[in-house]
This record gives C-alpha cells, structure tokens and sequence, in this order.
C-alpha cells in the first residue's frame, strides 16, 4: 500500500495505491478508527489480482466519500458479484476506470453522471446491446472502451475518445456511424481498424473532420476473422491517402500501427522520409509536380511490422519548416511498450 499524502502543498490531490487485501483491511481499519484519513482521499487506486473481500471494498470506498478518481482493477470470482457496487455515492467523482462487468455498473453509473472521464476493460456480458447503452453520462469529456459499450456515452462536449472494435469486425466506417454527429469538440481519436479496411482513413473524414489528434491501431492478425491477410494497405494508394489526409485540415498529430512493413530497409531513414513527403504532399516523386501541404500535421508517428509480440520498428518524426525531420527511432520496442 501506498500513500501520497503531499503535506507542503495542501492543493494537490491526496491519494493511495492498494495492491492487496491486506492493504484493503488495513485502511479499513484506519479510517474507521480515524474518519478524517478516508474523508481526506481524493485519489483511490485499487488494483488487486487475488482474492479479497467484496465487504472491504465496499466499506473501503464508503470510508471515502469525497474522492475525485478511482481506479478498480479487480480479479472478480467467476459468478458474477451482484451489488458489488450498489449504494457506493462519491458525489465528487470525476475519473474512474474499471475491469469490472458491465452488468455490474449500470447503478453505480446512474448514481455518478456528473463524471466526466471513464475507462471500461472489455464487456464480459452476452447481452446484445451492452447492459451499458442505456446509460446517460452527459457531461463525459474523455471516454475509453469497446465500441458497442461507449459508443452510446459520447456526446457533443466529448473531447477524447478511444474505442476498440469487436474481433471480426471488417469495417471501421459501420464502428464511426454509431456515434453522434457532429463532433465539434473531439480533439483526440483513437481506433483500431482491421488491416484489410483500406477505406479507414475516409471513415474519419466523413465522422470526425475536425479532429487534431489520431491514432489508428491495427488490429492483431489472429483477431481477424477473414482468412489469410493481404500485404496491401490503405495507405499504398499515396493519392488516396494523401487526399484522405488534408480532408482532416486540423489534423496535427497523427500516429499509426501496423503490421505491414513500411519501407523496404526497416529503420532506414530515407526511405521513411520520402514515405511520409508523400503521404503529406501528395507527391509521388519530389521532383515533380505542384506539392499541396497539411496545412497543420506537424508529427507523424508510426510502428510498423509490430507483430502479436510487439517488436518492429517505431519511428517518429517532426514538421520543420516544409522539411519532415526525424527525431527519433525505436528498434525491437519491449513486450507492453506504450506507444504515445
């Protein structure tokens, strides 16, 4: 267990990391004896992979009722726990993650609609649609989670949006028309697509125009569904994709992962460069023909032949001037590697 208890500057966040049900009694026991230690919690993160006690958790969490985050991690028994948080109220509660069911939640949501950042793991019910899409979170800013699960939470103000597509889904534009339109606020957009939608790119046009920051993940081999898969991509097609592209004119970072190998010589600095001159100009040669620029791209960030164990190549590289710069080059990047 622990604690962050920041004494010299009274603004910041008091919080506490709990990795055990030990650690989970132990406040229990401590902010029973004293209520200020559990009124004073503003950060909870409980992340535990063992058995433990849903009576704790639960007088854990009303031991804290003024929290703003909550992270719960949790290795639930394999029956469902019903209830497990019913009558939990955190008036303050702003950000919360969570692995738990989706079946489990719908109370606990209905009694927190004021949040305003949620993250859902996978959606472990069999129930078509996610016991989630009647759920109403009007004032979400940033939302995470499997598309069939969030896609009914974003809204108008929403600013950050990460959504994942079920395995075997083969279209990323059927995933993009669930949501709500416009987006005038989404700043942020990160999606998986499956390597042979080579119309991906045009799907965020026609649903997200405006956004500034995108993130295509491609989806692992072994989570799709339609035989052996093509080496061609989307962005193959250099007209296509560069026009795709300044169809997105506020677009200033855009990052990809793939599969596919880029370039020839993987690393080759060169060979990334003129890739990217092209997917930025719409120039197949740099010697020839009238170039049109982004007006606004100034980062480009790509993993390609990121195979189901990570590996490949990361390469990112920065707008000087009308000149792409690299900046940086990751070989073999380690298993769980964060690409931001």
């Amino acid at each position: 267990m622990s604690v962050v208890d920041p004494t010299n500057n009274c603004s910041a966040q008091v919080g506490l990391r709990i990795t055990s049900s030990a650690d989970l009694d132990s406040f229990g026991d401590r902010a029973a004896a004293r209520p200020s230690v559990g009124r004073r919690l503003e950060d909870l993160r409980v992340i535990i992979y063992e058995q433990f006690s849903v009576a704790s958790l639960q007088r854990c969490l009303c031991l804290a009722p003024n929290l703003v985050d909550l992270d719960l991690l949790l290795s639930l028994p394999d029956s469902d726990v019903p209830g497990i948080l019913d009558n939990i109220i955190l008036p303050e509660l702003r950000f919360f993650r969570t692995n738990i069911p989706h079946a489990l939640l719908r109370p606990f949501l209905a009694a927190h609609d004021r949040m305003s950042i949620l993250t859902l793991d996978a959606c472990s019910s069999t129930e078509s649609p996610c016991p989630l899409s009647a759920s109403h979170l009007p004032h979400l800013k940033c939302v995470t989670g499997p598309a069939p699960c969030v896609s009914s939470f974003v809204n108008q103000g929403t600013f950050r949006l990460t959504m994942s597509s079920p395995d075997g889904a083969c279209s990323t534009s059927l995933l993009l028309r669930s949501l709500p339109l416009p987006l005038p606020s989404l700043y942020a957009l990160t999606i998986d697509f499956p390597a042979n939608d080579h119309d991906v790119l045009l799907s965020v046009v026609a649903s997200c125009s405006g956004v500034r920051k995108l993130k295509l993940m491609e989806k692992p081999s072994h989570k799709c569904r339609r035989g052996r898969l093509s080496t061609r991509r989307a962005w193959n097609d250099t007209t296509t994709w560069s026009k795709a592209l300044l169809g997105l004119p506020l677009l200033e970072e855009f990052m990809l992962r793939t599969t596919s190998k880029l370039v020839q010589r993987s690393g080759s600095e060169d060979e990334e460069r003129k890739t990217f001159v092209r997917w930025t100009s719409g120039l197949r040669s740099a010697t020839r023909g009238q170039p049109n620029h982004h007006p606004a791209l100034y980062h480009i960030g790509v993993w390609y032949s990121a195979d189901d164990d990570d590996r490949g190549v990361v390469t990112h590289w920065s707008k000087c001037g009308q000149n792409w710069c690299h900046m940086s080059t990751m070989l073999n990047p380690p298993q769980g590697y964060e690409f931001i």
